[in-house]
């Protein structure tokens, strides 16, 4: 299990394999440029030590990997790069909805801040019956069929702030002005959907 505290003040690429055998090779063959995201940060995922073929298969062709990246405003930015075909369900989709497909070398929005406060925001008001969960899985290779079904390989990603911004929101909101202010609170301020 690969447990990884990002800052995200970087791209990262999230793979399978030898990061360093894979520039090593690049460099070796002569490539330039590189291929795209080989200079980024890479996040190796554990050694399989399994032996399901469909495991190793999808593994394998995960070798290229999905960078993984936050904008300005710290929405969680995915491009799939690797052969493996990668589905994710978007904030914003119903448990019956089909998953979104990540389609290579093409930006993806997974997680938005903005988005995940307007939830909570109509979670507070009783406008959802559900309280909105941050976790994105990273379905690899096969097509889930409903929202929080397993896959043969999925990679979670929860948001490091997600937790805070949940408690400042659907908690004692008045906190917020009782401490130095944070890019959380600066972060759920931009949105202006808090009404005092």
């Amino acid at each position: 299990m690969l447990n990884t505290q990002c800052t995200f003040s970087q791209c990262y690429r999230l793979l399978y394999g030898s990061s360093f055998g894979q520039m090593h090779t690049a460099v070796m063959s002569g490539m330039q440029p590189l291929p795209l995201g080989l200079d980024q940060t890479p996040l190796e995922l554990p050694d399989y030590a399994g032996d399901d073929p469909k495991v190793e298969q999808i593994l394998k062709t995960t070798d290229q990997g999905i960078l993984l990246y936050m904008d300005g405003e710290k929405n969680l930015w995915g491009m799939r790069l690797c052969q493996s075909r990668v589905f994710f369900f978007s904030q914003d989709q119903e448990s019956n909805d089909e998953p979104q497909k990540m389609h290579r070398k093409q930006e993806q929005l997974l997680f938005s801040y903005k988005t995940y406060i307007a939830q909570l925001l109509e979670y507070k008001r009783g406008l959802r019956t559900a309280l909105p969960e941050p976790e994105i899985t990273l379905y690899i290779g096969v097509k889930p069929q409903r929202l929080g079904a397993h896959g043969i390989v999925g990679i979670s990603l929860i948001p490091k702030q997600a937790d805070k911004v949940k408690r400042c929101v659907v908690g004692d909101v008045s906190s917020l002005f009782l401490s130095e202010s944070d890019s959380v609170d600066c972060l759920i301020r931009q949105t202006r959907l808090i009404t005092m």
